[in-house]
C-alpha cells in the first residue's frame, strides 16, 4: 500500500524554498505555533490556522465557525504555553451569505474571544466563490520553559487534558444526519500554562488523539504504549456514537476531526510535582499511557492488544467521499487493525 502524503509532508513541501526568521526558535512542524525570540529576550508565540472546508461541507454552522476560528488558534497558543496577546482575523465571503450568516459569525467569534481572554486587534474582509475564515493569534510565552512537540522519551508518561473523541463524534452525527452532540470546545489555555517548564512535549489534538500521538511518534522518532481502556478516558457521547454505528469505542479517536485537548508527556521525575499542581488548580488531566521505544502506536481492546495504522486510516477512511463509503470505509479499518484480536 502507497503511504499517503501527510499534512506534514505537503508543507515541508511548500515551505522548502522559505527563509526562517533568524530569531525563531522551533523547527518545522515541531511546535504548534512559531517560536520568536523579541529584542528584549521575550518569546513571542504566533499561529494562523483557517476554516473553509468545514463550511463548505455544512460541518460547521455560521456561529461555529465563528467560534472555532477563535478556539482552533488559541488552541495552538495553549500548547505552547502562551498567554494571549492579540488575534487578527480574515473574512471571506462568498456572496451567497446573507447577512444573518455573517452576523452569526461575528457572534461566534466574539464569544469565543472573550471565553479565552483574547482582543481583536484587526483583519481584513474579502469575497469569492468560497467562505474562508482565518484568524491569526499572537500569544506571550512565560519564563517557565519553551514547550513544544519535542523532547518526550521512552519512560516519559502520556496524559491527555480532558476526555476523547467528541470531536469525530460530533463529525459523525452531522455527516449521518443524527443531531447536534453540542460540540464546542474550549481552548486548554490555564493548562498550557501550567505545563510550560514540566512537559517535556505537548501537542493539541485539533485532528484527533491518534492522528496526534502519530505526529508525536514522527517528531520524537518514538512510540506509544497506550495501556488504559480507551472507554476510561472518553467522552460519554463518543462511546455513544461509536456503539449507534457499531464500530469499537477506539476509533472515534482517529479523527478526522479532533477535541482540542492538550496531548502531552511528563518525565519520571516530574510527575508528582505536576500531578500536585495540577489538582490543586481543579484541573484532572488524565494519565492514558507512556513513550516505547519501537516506533508504533500500541492499545488494547477488551484485554487484547493491537497496533494502530494511523497511516492506514488516512488511505482508507479519509479518501472516501460520501457518508456511505466512509462509514464502510471506517469499519473495514477498524477489522483490519483488530485482525486476529479476539471478538
Amino acid at each position: 500500500m502507497k503511504t499517503p502524503v501527510t499534512e506534514y509532508d505537503v508543507i515541508r513541501r511548500l515551505a522548502a524554498g522559505f527563509p526562517r526568521p533568524a530569531a525563531q526558535r522551533n523547527r518545522l512542524g515541531e511546535s504548534d505555533a512559531e517560536l520568536i525570540t523579541l529584542p528584549d529576550g521575550s518569546l513571542l508565540a504566533v499561529t494562523t490556522d483557517s476554516i473553509s472546508e468545514e463550511i463548505t461541507t455544512g460541518l460547521y454552522d455560521p456561529f461555529l465557525a465563528g467560534w472555532m476560528s477563535v478556539m482552533a488558534n488559541c488552541s495552538d497558543l495553549a500548547a505552547v504555553g502562551a498567554r494571549p496577546l492579540a488575534l487578527l482575523v480574515a473574512e471571506t465571503f462568498d456572496r451567497g451569505w446573507s447577512e444573518d450568516q455573517k452576523a452569526a459569525l461575528q457572534r461566534g467569534i466574539a464569544a469565543a474571544a472573550h471565553q479565552c481572554g483574547i482582543g481583536i486587534a484587526g483583519g481584513d474582509v474579502n469575497f469569492s466563490d468560497r467562505t474562508a475564515i482565518t484568524g491569526t493569534a499572537l500569544g506571550i510565552c512565560g519564563s517557565e520553559g519553551t514547550l513544544t512537540r519535542h523532547g518526550a522519551k521512552p519512560g516519559h508518561t502520556l496524559y491527555v487534558s480532558d476526555t476523547c473523541g467528541l470531536g469525530s463524534a460530533f463529525a459523525a452525527a452531522m455527516l449521518l444526519d443524527s443531531g447536534d452532540v453540542g460540540f464546542r470546545p474550549r481552548a486548554a489555555l490555564r493548562e498550557g500554562q501550567l505545563l510550560a517548564g514540566r512537559a517535556s512535549a505537548c501537542m493539541d489534538s485539533s485532528d484527533g488523539l491518534f492522528p496526534t500521538l502519530d505526529e508525536l511518534m514522527r517528531v520524537n522518532d518514538c512510540g506509544f504504549l497506550l495501556d488504559r481502556d480507551p472507554r476510561e478516558y472518553m467522552h460519554p457521547m463518543a462511546i455513544a456514537a461509536a456503539d449507534a454505528l457499531q464500530l469499537p469505542a477506539w476509533a472515534m479517536l482517529c479523527g478526522p476531526h479532533g477535541d482540542f485537548n492538550l496531548v502531552f508527556t511528563i518525565p519520571p521525575e516530574g510527575i508528582e510535582a505536576f500531578e500536585h499542581c495540577a489538582a490543586a488548580s481543579g484541573w484532572s488531566a488524565q494519565r492514558i499511557g507512556r513513550v516505547i521505544r519501537p516506533r508504533r502506536l500500541e492499545c488494547s481492546w477488551d484485554d487484547a492488544p493491537f497496533s494502530c495504522a494511523i497511516d492506514a486510516f488516512r488511505s482508507t477512511v479519509l479518501a472516501a467521499t460520501d457518508a456511505g463509503d466512509i462509514l464502510s470505509s471506517l469499519h473495514r479499518f477498524c477489522h483490519s487493525q483488530m485482525k486476529g484480536v479476539p471478538s
